[in-house]
């Protein structure tokens, strides 16, 4: 599936705190990065975008008025998934929350989930620490991604959560840290081990983690690792 990329190593203002903030000032969100992303799609599919989520950006975004960025992101997640959706495409979009790994969410996790789905998306959340499970799990969320080597047996754990959790996981299975390797016949193993068929059915598989300072190379072969595990799954 196609995802947006966002590129810092080109332009700093592509580092995910700036670029959830790109329009702010003016209150009219700036798609700059978004249009470049679908101009270079070849026909209508499914999608997928992200953008900071008012947890992390109210850790991380330093003069920002708290009570504003649940409505500034809200308006920014709208006009993305607008214009996305005039071009055809069917979207997930994933709020990006590296700070509930620290924090408790923002009272604005759950109105700015429930904006994007209004919107016509399927709904996602990231966390690529460990946090407080459960609670996620509660949120009303289409997908939960997280990272599978730090993070699945912790989520798996809170079983009575688990059990409710009406959702799907986005399965972050090839580690993204510098210089990891992989095995992807471990992975698949470990993933039969503790989700049935039909969980793994589906979910998605996806990095562990952002790929936005890796060089081209490591990308690529990040991704032909999901292509081995997806393969010896569906196997």
């Amino acid at each position: 599936m196609p995802f947006l990329p966002e590129l810092p190593q080109l332009d700093p203002s592509e580092f995910m705190i700036p670029s959830a903030l790109r329009g702010f000032e003016s209150g009219v969100p700036d798609l700059t990065m978004l249009e470049r992303f679908l101009k270079a799609l070849p026909g209508p599919r499914w999608i997928k975008l992200q953008m900071a989520g008012p947890t992390t950006l109210s850790a991380f975004a330093k003069g920002v008025e708290s009570e504003a960025i649940g409505p500034w992101l809200a308006l920014r997640g709208r006009s993305m998934i607008a214009r996305a959706r005039a071009a055809g495409h069917e979207v997930i979009f994933v709020l990006d929350e590296p700070a509930l790994a620290t924090s408790s969410p923002s009272p604005s996790e759950g109105p700015v989930l429930s904006a994007l789905r209004e919107a016509g998306a399927r709904v996602g959340l990231h966390c690529c620490g460990n946090t407080n499970w459960e609670r996620l799990l509660g949120l009303p969320l289409d997908y939960l991604s997280l990272d599978v080597q730090l993070s699945l047996d912790a989520l798996l754990s809170h079983r009575e959560a688990w059990n409710a959790f009406r959702g799907a996981l986005m399965l972050g299975v090839i580690p993204t840290n510098p210089g990891a390797s992989w095995d992807s016949a471990a992975i698949a193993a470990k993933l039969e081990a503790v989700l049935t068929p039909r969980q793994l059915e589906r979910s998605l598989l996806t990095p562990a983690c952002g790929l936005a300072l890796h060089s081209a190379a490591s990308a690529e072969s990040i991704i032909a690792g999901l292509r081995q595990v997806q393969r010896r799954l569906q196997r």
